[in-house]
């Protein structure tokens, strides 16, 4: 059975910064960092298979990957406007799933990584030629647990089943 992903870029709109701009004032501003999270397609799982078991034991969620955004001063219309200008083109450029996001499949989840990444380095790099910032970066999760591990256990998993 086929191991798939999907990459959910979301809208920009989940969190902001809130800066004061007088003392009655204050603004929302884009925030410092954007969560772009990693899932298990699972709607073509059979039951009692490998890759369902896992899914059914440890979720759809297999991390996330984490924008930084060097703009201090973008306000979070802009970023939100900037955020679904992207995820529009990224959309085009990939499969996508019934909530649009962009799927991604391989032999293994591991084997899927590297596409992943492509996919990753592909946003930063329109981040960056949309705001002539040079500066947007990303990291793969929190600590020690990253999209990378998250894969190789699930790969491990279906193939101990």
């Amino acid at each position: 059975m086929q191991s798939q992903l999907y990459l959910r870029v979301g809208k920009g709109d989940l969190c902001s910064r809130r800066i004061m701009v007088d003392e009655y004032t204050y603004r929302d501003m884009a925030p410092s960092e954007h969560q772009i999270c990693i899932g298990v397609m699972d709607d073509h799982l059979l039951k009692g298979t490998a890759h369902k078991g896992f899914v059914t034991k440890n979720g759809w969620y297999m991390g996330s990957v984490f924008i930084k955004i060097p703009m201090t001063d973008m306000s979070l219309s802009a970023f939100i406007k900037l955020v679904t200008k992207i995820n529009s083109t990224i959309k085009k450029r990939y499969t996508t799933n019934d909530e649009n996001c962009p799927i991604f499949k391989g032999a293994t989840y591991s084997n899927i990584y590297p596409h992943l990444v492509k996919c990753i380095e592909e946003i930063i790099e329109m981040f960056k030629n949309e705001t002539g910032n040079k500066d947007w970066s990303y990291y793969d999760g929190l600590g020690n647990v990253t999209v990378k591990k998250r894969l190789k256990n699930a790969d491990d998993f279906v193939k101990n089943w």
